[in-house]
């Protein structure tokens, strides 16, 4: 299995991560690597919630996750993802590093078009792991990135054999081969 070192040099949390323009962020997403930190999680009987999302770049089955800031450390992106995407404050503490994702979307929603055109964006995606109890598969809340009521618990089996992304057929042959 890989092993991804962590730490941030002192002083770099403590400087403000400035925001990009509109325009900063298109030219930004239609030329640069974004990287993502995107998270499985487990319920106890070790099935793999798949959220339903609303929008491009992935408008299907995926993970929870988002964009990862500088900054950030894995497991801090892990639990802030986690929390503005199902609501569930989780210790940092409890995220594992699972495995990685390169993946190249061909469009990315209508708030990237500008003139016409959709560069679409290139993704470099840390996938991390988090296993839940009961009382908090309970308490999930899916934002407004998801098709409401867009949520299942699936098997690795299931993952693999049903109609998902081939990142997804990914984490599940790296679950069952950990």
């Amino acid at each position: 299995m890989s092993r991804v070192y962590e730490g941030m040099p002192q002083g770099i949390k403590d400087k403000p991560a400035p925001r990009l323009s509109d325009e900063g962020y298109f030219d930004a997403r239609a030329t640069l690597v974004v990287t993502c930190v995107d998270v499985v999680v487990r319920n106890g009987r070790g099935e793999v919630l798949l959220c339903e999302r609303a929008h491009h770049p992935q408008k299907d089955w995926w993970l929870v996750g988002g964009r990862m800031y500088k900054g950030d450390e894995l497991a801090e992106s892990a639990a802030r993802n986690v929390e503005r995407e199902i609501g569930l404050t989780i210790n940092p503490k409890r995220f594992t590093y699972l495995t990685s994702a390169n993946l190249a979307w061909l469009e990315d929603g209508d708030k990237s078009v500008r003139n016409g055109v959709n560069p679409g964006v290139h993704t470099f995606s840390l996938i991390m792991m988090v296993t839940i109890s009961d009382d908090e598969a309970a308490a999930i809340c899916l934002n407004d990135e998801y098709v409401e009521g867009g949520s299942q618990w699936l098997s690795l089996q299931d993952i693999l054999l049903g109609p998902y992304h081939s990142a997804l057929h990914h984490v599940a042959n790296t679950l069952l081969l950990s």
